[in-house]
């Protein structure tokens, strides 16, 4: 993470490196900082399709965590 975080200072509007430290927070399990770098990416490219795919997963793992839990 910390190579990808210092890729974005020289380089902000990166959508494959947005992208790319959206999905590495996912995967750390940091929806919170994936979500907020998927929201740089969709001001650099509004229709990046892994992003929205990405935003997706990220959404319905929010619903199934905030989903009752069945006995």
């Amino acid at each position: 993470l910390p190579d990808l975080e210092d890729g974005l200072r020289t380089d902000a509007d990166d959508p494959t490196l947005l992208y790319t430290l959206a999905a590495a927070y996912a995967l750390v399990e940091q929806p919170d900082r994936a979500r907020t770098t998927l929201d740089a990416l969709f001001r650099v490219d509004p229709a990046h399709a892994p992003g929205r795919t990405l935003a997706r997963e990220l959404a319905r793992a929010a619903d199934a965590a905030r989903a009752p839990s069945t006995p």
